[in-house]
């Protein structure tokens, strides 16, 4: 297990496009470092800052904050904005304040009903921490899978290792040969024409799922409790850009101030307190979040965009048709002898999508000089016995022309 993480983050050689480095580079380190923070600003400072009554002393202030903090239920009282007939106590009807508390309070707060949210901002860093492994998933299924294709990046990476090194054309032609055997021998297999093209667009799909139902969930879990519908991106671009700063409404799972219900057993008797908390780390989860939702909309456009693009490529042969074309034209090959049906058969009887892909392994890990040496390696090993064939068949017809000429005569 162990050899095999070191691969993984470690690997000489890579398939992967900047949608993919995207997802499991860049959203990967981005989610592992805003984890890092959340947790060092938890344990750093102070999480909450409660308001306590005089005669409490010091230890009953930590006690009553750490309460506060490891409450796993909050209540919103379900009134609107300028109703006032509920029989609320005057601080609910001038703080749009949360209750937490370890258990339901609806009967001690007047018998009223209570929206009740679970707390997570207690949770943000394993949050983050999860979410940033999801992006690393698909590409340690990948690194996983591929070899069951029949080729591996460790192999491509010792394929080609040492052919900018070479100092003789000699060598390099003869290096090229050998790698052009190899691959030409791994896209004769049964399963190597689709196997690897179908994991590689199968990896991008669980990209593409991975962001999607990330998004979704974060944005439900960020939704305000009035809004039953729509997009977090009205909260972000609706109020926070058009409206005053003093009276943005926080979200309702990241609440800034909270009341703290409390009981107290003294002497055989139990004290109820209502204390006001400050939670300044949810200030900077509320902030973390929406930046957190732009992000992951623009991870998502992008990998949905990689992903279309590349099943179009692996469709279509006439990308193949156009990079394999490429290389011949710079090869030892001149460009003008060799017709557009002639690359279209060569590239889809020799190489395939597979076979292409690992050419642009190749390119990508090693040199794209020795792509074209490659390339035109296994064109002038499948152009043989073409042009034999046809030199045989024209001279099978010049016999059968002579023959009737001798004939008529």
């Amino acid at each position: 297990m162990a050899e095999l993480l070191s691969q993984l983050f470690r690997r000489k050689a890579t398939l992967e496009d900047s949608s993919d480095r995207l997802n499991h580079v860049w959203t990967f380190g981005l989610f592992m470092v805003l984890a890092i923070l959340v947790a060092w600003r938890q344990e750093a400072y102070s999480p909450i800052e409660c308001w306590s009554p005089q005669h409490m002393t010091n230890q009953e202030i930590l006690t009553t904050g750490l309460i506060c903090w490891n409450s796993y239920l909050i209540h919103y009282p379900l009134r609107d904005n300028n109703d006032e007939s509920l029989g609320l106590d005057p601080f609910f009807q001038t703080h749009k304040i949360p209750a937490v508390s370890r258990k339901r309070y609806e009967k001690s707060l007047n018998g009223l009903d209570y929206d009740i949210y679970n707390t997570y901002y207690q949770w943000i860093p394993f949050i983050l921490l999860l979410q940033s492994l999801l992006f690393k998933c698909p590409e340690f299924l990948f690194h996983v899978l591929h070899g069951y294709c029949g080729i591996t990046f460790h192999k491509i990476a010792a394929l080609t290792n040492g052919y900018p090194t070479l100092s003789t054309s000699e060598d390099r032609l003869r290096f090229s040969h050998e790698v052009a055997a190899y691959i030409h021998n791994w896209c004769n297999l049964v399963m190597s024409r689709w196997c690897f093209t179908g994991l590689h667009i199968f990896i991008k799909l669980l990209n593409c799922i991975n962001v999607i139902v990330q998004l979704a969930l974060l944005n439900n879990f960020l939704l305000f409790r009035q809004d039953k519908i729509g997009s977090y991106a009205s909260t972000i671009f609706g109020w926070d850009l058009s409206w005053n700063s003093t009276t943005v409404y926080h979200s309702y799972r990241f609440p800034p101030t909270v009341l703290c219900m409390l009981e107290i057993p003294v002497e055989h008797t139990i004290h109820k307190y209502s204390i006001m908390c400050e939670l300044p780390m949810n200030i900077l989860n509320d902030k973390l979040f929406k930046f957190i939702w732009i992000w992951l909309v623009f991870v998502c456009v992008v990998t949905i965009d990689s992903l279309c693009v590349r099943i179009v490529h692996a469709v279509f042969p006439y990308f193949r048709k156009r990079y394999v074309q490429t290389f011949l034209r710079i090869s030892c090959e001149p460009a003008h002898s060799i017709r557009d049906d002639t690359v279209s058969r060569f590239t889809e009887a020799v190489l395939g999508e597979d076979g292409v892909m690992v050419l642009k392994l190749i390119g990508h890990n090693s040199s794209d000089l020795l792509v074209r040496d490659v390339i035109g390696a296994l064109y002038e090993k499948w152009s043989q016995p073409q042009l034999k064939a046809e030199t045989s068949a024209m001279g099978k017809v010049s016999d059968t022309e002579m023959f009737v000429k001798e004939s008529s005569t």
